[in-house]
């Protein structure tokens, strides 16, 4: 049985709702399967993956200076 309220036709329903319909239901987790796919990073050579970090350095750090200098982070996945 399908039905619908004209009340909420044009309403789009909140986060915590649909999770708690999912939840009601049992569909709010993951199967195994699908968490290993999540969490498989595939790279082939070191250097394919890093993270990279970019700050600008504080006045307060370097005196009678008008220049800005900047921090600079990579790590590399090896």
């Amino acid at each position: 049985m399908k039905f619908v309220l004209k009340k909420w036709v044009n309403r789009t329903p909140s986060p915590s709702g649909v999770y708690n319909i999912l939840k009601r239901a049992g569909m709010n987790k993951l199967s195994t399967k699908e968490k290993e796919e999540k969490r498989k990073i595939i790279r082939e050579r070191a250097g394919e993956l890093a993270h990279i970090d970019c700050h600008y350095l504080s006045k307060d750090i370097i005196v009678n200076e008008s220049k800005r200098y900047y921090l600079v982070c990579v790590i590399d996945d090896v």
